[in-house]
C-alpha cells in the first residue's frame, strides 16, 4: 500500500485548467494491490498528468498503457464524466440493494449500491467487493476482465473509492450499433442469467453483472461489485430466494433499459425475460410484471407495514419463478425441504 499526496487539486480538470496547475485542495491516492505500473497511471490522472482516451458510464475513464498497443487501463470511480469527483455529492437514483433477513423482510445496504457513492466515485464497499469477487471467480476458472487492485482518494475532508482493470480495446462492451446487434445482446444476455443462477447455486455468490465479448466470441465477466456471500448462518431458503430474485429482476430491468436505447422502444419486447429463462425457460412479460408489483414493489423496494412471513411464502409459491428458485436452493439453507 502506497500513498502521495498530489498538490493538484479536485478542481483541476475544469476547463482552462493546466496540467501541473497547483491548487490549495491537494489530494492523496492510496493504491491497494496494483502492478507498479497501474499505480503510476492512476496516480499520473489524479494529479491531472494523465488524459482519457475515451469514457464509459458517469464514473469510468481510460487511458492508454504506454506503449502496449491496444490495451487500456480503466479506472472506474475516476470522476464524473471524465472531471473531478464531487466529494460530498451522494449519488441519489438507486437502486439500492436491499439484504433480506431469516423471513425475507428486506434490510437496506446502502453502501452496496451507487447511493453509497459520492458522484464520479464508488464505495469501499463496491472497490473492494469487485477486486475480491474478481479474483475468486479467476481461480474457480470463470473468464472475467482482469482487476488489477482498488484504492481511495481523499481531499482531507472526504474520501473516494475506485477499482482499475486491465482492458483490451477490442473487447465488445458497448452494443450500440454498428458495435453490436440484437443477436449478440440477447447471447450475452441469456447467459449473464445463466451465470447469475450458476453462481449463487454452486458458489454461493448472490449478484448481477454484465460482460463483455472478445473477438473469438469469449464471454468475460465484469461489473461484480453487487455481489455478496450467502452463508447458512444469516441467509434461510427465503432469504437465498428474495436475494436471488432481486439479482435478477435487476439484470432483467437493465435488459429492458439498453434494448431501447441501443435498438429502439419496442425492437426487443423479450429483452427483460432473457435473464429470467435461466431460472424458468418460458416465463412470460405477463409474468414479469405481476412479479415486479406483487413481490418486488411490495417487499424489496418498500417495507410493507403488514409484513407476514406467510403472506410472503405464498407468493413465492404461486409465481412459476420464485417457486422453481425454492426448487433450486442449495439444501444447506435453513427452511429448504
Amino acid at each position: 500500500m502506497r500513498r502521495l499526496k498530489h498538490r493538484f487539486g479536485k478542481y483541476a480538470r475544469k476547463s482552462g485548467a493546466k496540467p501541473g496547475l497547483q491548487h490549495p485542495y491537494g489530494l492523496e491516492v492510496t493504491c491497494h494491490h496494483m502492478p507498479d505500473w497501474s499505480e503510476q497511471i492512476v496516480q499520473d490522472w489524479f494529479a491531472n498528468r494523465a488524459a482519457p482516451s475515451r469514457t464509459s458510464g458517469d464514473r469510468s475513464i481510460h487511458i492508454q498503457r504506454p506503449g502496449v498497443e491496444a490495451r487500456e487501463l480503466k479506472i472506474k470511480g475516476a470522476g464524473f464524466r471524465g472531471g473531478p469527483i464531487r466529494f460530498g455529492k451522494l449519488l441519489n437514483r438507486g437502486p439500492v440493494f436491499p439484504q433480506f433477513d431469516y423471513d425475507g423482510r428486506r434490510m437496506l445496504d446502502i453502501a452496496s449500491s451507487h447511493d453509497g457513492a459520492y458522484e464520479g466515485g464508488a464505495s469501499m464497499q463496491q472497490a473492494v467487493t469487485e477486486w475480491r469477487v474478481s479474483r475468486e471467480l479467476e481461480t474457480l476458472g470463470y473468464d472475467v476482465v482482469p482487476c488489477l487492485g482498488y484504492g481511495s482518494v481523499t481531499d482531507g475532508t472526504h474520501r473516494s473509492w475506485f477499482s482499475v482493470f486491465d482492458w483490451d480495446t477490442s473487447w465488445l462492451d458497448n452494443l450500440d450499433p454498428p458495435n453490436g446487434s440484437p443477436e449478440i445482446y440477447q447471447d450475452l444476455a441469456l447467459r449473464s442469467g445463466e451465470l447469475t443462477l450458476e453462481l449463487a447455486i454452486k458458489h454461493d455468490l448472490i449478484g448481477f453483472s454484465w460482460l463483455v465479448r472478445d473477438a473469438d466470441g469469449r464471454k468475460m465477466l465484469k461489473d461484480l461489485h453487487p455481489f455478496r456471500r450467502a452463508d447458512e448462518i444469516n441467509v434461510s431458503r427465503v432469504s437465498w430466494v428474495m436475494q436471488t430474485v432481486f439479482a435478477l429482476h435487476i439484470n432483467a430491468l437493465a435488459k429492458s433499459v439498453f434494448a431501447r436505447n441501443w435498438y429502439g422502444e419496442d425492437a426487443l419486447p423479450d429483452a427483460p425475460l432473457w435473464p429470467l429463462w435461466a431460472a424458468c425457460p418460458d416465463y412470460t412479460r405477463d409474468e414479469w410484471d405481476k412479479l415486479r408489483f406483487s413481490l418486488v414493489a411490495k417487499f424489496m423496494i418498500t417495507d410493507p407495514e403488514d409484513f407476514s412471513a406467510e403472506s410472503l411464502q405464498t407468493r413465492l409459491e404461486t409465481d412459476r419463478l420464485t417457486r422453481r428458485l425454492l426448487e433450486l436452493c442449495p439444501e444447506k439453507f435453513a427452511g429448504s425441504p
